[in-house]
């Protein structure tokens, strides 16, 4: 669950009570803004010491609030004495008690003249600079009145500061306390400039006295507390009871917000389906049967198609994909559409914050697949490709088995997989066009079998491989065959049909025996012993696509990336280019396309 911080004088104004209070409620993160007598950073040597004695108990001091740019932007003298001795004096303290982030406001702005923005924007990016260098980040608070107040204003000002150690302290009861209910829209402007969250409930009907306890006012905190578990992956929220009396109206709070936080973690991801007739209804299938997966929105350009999978899941069919991602409260998209599209449709729904599970292969084109990855990091969603075998129960007990050495060190592999799928499509099918889909076979089905070598033994370094023409009319290749090679030094063989009957395989042999294993089932295989049979799930055929759809739920929900993420799907995508490249080259070896690396944000303390 995410961990909860408070502000102690909200407890207690007493500090040394308020700091028992915390470790008596089970909570080890506070946030610093009033002493017994003054404000942070004016505290006492005893309010100190007893914040030391604290920490060594395993206190974190999450932020503190020097109360600074309050006032008018013309206050020239107050700004400036704030900017240029009260910041300062509060990095100082704040890095003494191991703490890395500043709340500040954000500058009244009433009768602001025309310069007033520009006024504020240098100040802001000067204050930042100064936090910077103190190894610290400035979070700036949204009050009504005030230049970061509504949030897609408040989303433009951070944009033109442009400072990676500036971000926003959201208060969503004080946007509500300013006469805007806050909304999806409203925490969507915010998000990619979001350091942290603070916690209270609006209570319209007495002006005099607008705050009560959590579940008392009339903030929608089960729904924005749904979003930040779902999409902010902060490191807590701060609660902020702003109610008389405060331990009773905190304590009542704190239950009231651990458990709006445990439903948040357990509501389930609202998904989006895109792509529904043919390998569609399995996804369909699959994410019916998902646990903790909603299926609230569904298009297809095929009306008849998505008329059955609204009813089936009790929604509108949306006109358009567009028009998809922009339901209320989607969480994720699962795209099974043709590679062609995948990256704009990716790229779409990543630009709105979506998070996205495409079916394999990831993409059209390798430089396609690299733009996704590139936007997958930008975006910060989860981007998951439908390489749903490995997270099947046959591969899972291989992964297992080989991890326990039951068959000793790998040798090779042996992967088959075909069909009759080419013989059976119409002429005019997308998948049969010269250009479309390079190496057919392999692209729509070893795939498969590629992604489990990665999966299970290594990635594959070099290849070569040869494809031919069989059976299909339009000329594409429908046969291939192919020798690789992993970083380990093992070597595999690749079969893949487009155009003889089913067969899919996979053999994995090492020093100490084998393991035989089909998309259902798996062998153990060890000299001198009996056959053993590790699973069979071949009364549950969609199993493997079931699980696939639930760890995207999972990392959804957890902000922490899947097995088969984007790079794996990159990983495999290359493979199958250099196939094509050496088949092109009469079989001649060719090393693997690598995989784009991240560049990660300069890490900034939380």
């Amino acid at each position: 669950m995410l961990p909860i911080a408070v502000v102690t004088d909200e407890i207690s104004r007493d500090l040394r009570q308020a700091l028992a209070l915390v470790q008596a409620w089970g909570l080890d993160r506070i946030e610093l803004r009033e002493g017994g007598t003054a404000r942070f950073p004016a505290f006492t040597p005893d309010e100190f010491a007893a914040l030391d004695a604290a920490r060594a108990e395993g206190t974190r001091i999450t932020a503190v609030s020097p109360g600074i740019f309050k006032g008018d932007i013309r206050d020239a003298d107050r700004w400036q004495r704030e900017l240029h001795d009260t910041l300062p004096r509060t990095l100082d303290a704040a890095a003494r008690l191991g703490c890395g982030t500043v709340i500040a406001f954000g500058f009244e702005r009433f009768d602001a003249p025309d310069d007033a923005r520009a006024r504020v924007v240098e100040a802001f990016a000067a204050a930042a600079d100064l936090a910077q260098a103190a190894g610290m980040r400035l979070a700036i608070e949204n009050e009504p009145g005030f230049w970061i107040g509504p949030p897609e204003a408040s989303a433009a000002l951070m944009r033109d500061v442009n400072h990676p150690a500036l971000g926003l302290n959201w208060d969503p009861a004080n946007l509500h306390w300013g006469g805007h209910r806050p909304t999806y829209d409203d925490f969507r402007a915010v998000l990619p400039h979001l350091f942290g969250l603070h916690v209270k409930d609006f209570y319209p009907p007495d002006p005099g006295a607008p705050w009560r306890a959590l579940g008392e006012g009339v903030t929608p905190w089960p729904d924005i507390l749904r979003w930040v578990v779902n999409e902010a992956h902060l490191p807590h929220i701060t609660l902020e009871t702003h109610t008389e009396p405060l331990e009773d109206a905190s304590r009542r709070s704190l239950v009231t917000l651990r458990g709006w936080l445990k439903d948040a973690a357990n509501a389930p991801v609202r998904v989006g389906l895109v792509g529904l007739g043919g390998h569609g209804r399995t996804l369909q299938h699959a994410a019916e049967a998902a646990a903790g997966v909603e299926v609230v929105a569904v298009y297809d350009p095929n009306a008849d198609e998505a008329a059955l999978a609204a009813e089936r899941f009790g929604v509108e069919a949306s006109p358009s994909y567009e028009v998809l991602l922009d339901t209320p409260g989607l969480d994720a998209v699962v795209l099974v559409t043709p590679n062609a599209v995948h990256r704009a449709q990716t790229e779409a729904a990543l630009a709105r914050g979506v998070h996205v599970l495409v079916e394999k292969p990831l993409a059209g084109t390798l430089d396609d697949a690299a733009a996704m990855l590139a936007a997958a990091d930008t975006s910060g969603r989860v981007l998951m490709v439908g390489h749903n075998q490995r997270y099947g129960a046959p591969a899972q007990a291989a992964l297992e088995a080989i991890r326990a050495g039951r068959i000793g060190e790998v040798v090779s592999m042996e992967i088959h997989y075909s069909s009759d799928t080419g013989v059976r499509l119409p002429p005019d099918a997308w998948r049969l066009r010269p250009g479309e889909v390079p190496l057919l076979p392999v692209t729509q089905l070893g795939l498969h079998g590629l992604d489990l070598v990665h999966a299970l033994v290594g990635p594959i370094s070099t290849t070569s491989a040869v494809a031919r023409n069989v059976r299909i009319s339009t000329g594409v290749a429908d046969s291939v065959v192919a020798h690789f090679t992993t970083g380990t030094g093992a070597f595999g063989t690749l079969v893949s049909h487009y155009c003889t009957p089913v067969r899919f395989a996979w053999t994995i042999t090492g020093t100490d025996g084998l393991l035989d294993g089909t998309v259902h089932t798996l062998d153990l295989v060890r000299p001198g012993e009996p056959t053993q049979r590790l699973v069979d799930v071949t009364d549950t055929p969609l199993e493997s696509y079931t699980s696939m759809v639930e760890a995207f739920a999972a990392a959804v929900r957890t902000g922490s990336p899947p097995s088969a993420d984007g790079r794996a799907g990159f990983l495999a995508q290359a493979v199958v280019e250099a196939m094509a490249a050496s088949a092109s080259a009469h079989g001649a070896p060719v090393a693997v396309p690598s995989v784009p690396t991240e560049t990660p944000d300069a890490a900034l303390p939380s």
